[in-house]
């Protein structure tokens, strides 16, 4: 059962990657609209988790926690669009989805799941052949400047943070209240979203074109946090994490390639080879 939701989260992160990448390109163009883009698509979510966390009691534990899951998605969620809007879709995925290593290790250190070495070694040489892919942006036709970058870094650590959080809430004695805990979460993300777009010029309004991805992404962004939430506390995060991250890299560059017509060379192919390898070793 949780391999089956495992291998439906991956799919829907790569729609996910996908929107995201046209919204970042076609749509959203300012900062503010992005903040904003993301306080309505966390509407969606609020919706969705608040009816279901309906008649379930919820703790302060999972209140200050969700506080602290929701900045770090407002972080993950603006900086990764800009990212997407300013460099090419296969790098930014690349390093924004790396950030598997930061639970991955938490795993070991804080929680005291077994150190297996095979894994391990998998794990690195995912990240290895990810990183040797990298040809910043040449013949790709997309900017990867300081902006980019740093987006990029910020996103990094958002949502290995996010992945941090998802472990420690399930290893917790509130698993149960995930509904509230994620109702909360994506309550503060608009907040914090909805304050930080009217600091600027927003030019996006409510009409076809923005609500029908705002939908989409609030339900993409519904699944992939219950999902992952779940996952987290059922799957060890040297498997979980590096599986659901790599095998996104590797589908997101592929649709990087075939919808959005990216280049992609031959040391980027050799890349993301060893990277499939490498997830078929983290399957076994």
């Amino acid at each position: 059962m949780g391999y089956l939701l495992l291998f439906s989260d991956i799919a829907v992160v790569v729609l996910q990657n996908a929107l995201q990448n046209a919204l970042g390109i076609r749509v959203l163009k300012t900062g503010a609209d992005v903040y904003r883009f993301n306080a309505y698509t966390y509407v969606v979510c609020v919706a969705a988790f608040a009816a279901l966390a309906i008649g379930r009691p919820i703790s302060l534990y999972s209140l200050v926690l969700g506080s602290v899951f929701g900045l770090l998605t407002v972080l993950a969620g603006v900086c990764k669009i800009k990212a997407l809007a300013a460099g090419p879709m296969h790098m930014t995925v690349l390093i924004t989805t790396s950030s598997m290593i930061i639970p991955s290790l938490a795993g070991v250190v804080w929680f005291g799941e077994p150190l297996r070495v095979e894994k391990l070694i998998a794990t690195v040489a995912l990240i290895v052949f990810l990183f040797f892919s990298l040809d910043w942006g040449k013949g790709s036709g997309r900017s990867t400047n300081g902006p980019w970058l740093w987006a990029c870094v910020v996103a990094f650590f958002s949502m290995g943070g996010i992945g941090v959080l998802q472990k420690i809430h399930q290893s917790s004695s509130h698993k149960n209240e995930l509904f509230g805990f994620l109702a909360c979460s994506f309550l503060l993300s608009f907040v914090y979203a909805w304050i930080a777009s009217r600091r600027g010029a927003v030019t996006i309004r409510p009409e076809r074109r923005v609500i029908v991805p705002v939908l989409l992404s609030g339900l993409f962004s519904f699944t992939m946090n219950y999902w992952g939430l779940k996952l987290s506390g059922m799957l060890p995060s040297q498997i979980y994490f590096p599986l659901l991250n790599g095998s996104a890299i590797v589908l997101s560059s592929l649709c990087a390639v075939v919808i959005f017509k990216e280049r992609i060379s031959r040391r980027q192919i050799i890349g993301l080879v060893g990277g499939v390898v490498s997830l078929v070793v983290l399957c076994l």
